[in-house]
């Protein structure tokens, strides 16, 4: 997991999230949160993920992006 990439993605759009990851990767979290933060992370891919508007070229941003909501969503209780 791309730790820095979720830190300054939370950092930007929800800081007080950021708590949850500032001494490491938490085993799990509660789905609210987790589908919050995937949320979060989602609208962040949107926004900076992809190559064109159209939306048809992953950039390794995106790339990145998708790895971090797949393993938010691996640490879901």
């Amino acid at each position: 997991m791309n730790k820095d990439l979720l830190i300054e993605i939370l950092s930007h759009r929800e800081p007080e999230l950021v708590k949850l990851f500032e001494d490491g990767t938490p085993k799990n979290i509660g789905s609210d949160t987790g589908n919050h933060i995937r949320s979060i992370l989602t609208d962040e891919f949107l926004a900076t993920g992809l190559e064109d508007p159209d939306g048809n070229n992953i950039n390794n941003r995106g790339k990145a992006i998708e790895q971090l909501i797949d393993h938010i969503g691996n640490l879901i209780w």
